[in-house]
């Protein structure tokens, strides 16, 4: 859910409209390695990390559940 929200806010910052939705997403980095033998992930992180500085505690908050989602 809070995905959603993430993605309806910066559709309206960016001046897009509903085309530009992210409509995808992964729940592990690894489970892209299934696609091919020569695809490797060596790191995964989560979408927020380290962009909380100057964020609001709601929007922290916001930020944490989207990450754990």
């Amino acid at each position: 859910m809070s995905g959603l929200i993430a993605n309806e806010k910066v559709i309206k910052a960016g001046g897009m409209d509903e085309s530009a939705m992210h409509t995808w997403g992964l729940r592990r980095a690894k489970d892209v390695q299934s696609w091919g033998s020569r695809i490797a992930v060596i790191a995964e992180y989560t979408i927020f990390q380290n962009m909380k500085h100057g964020l609001s505690i709601s929007q922290k908050w916001a930020t944490f559940l989207s990450d754990i989602l």
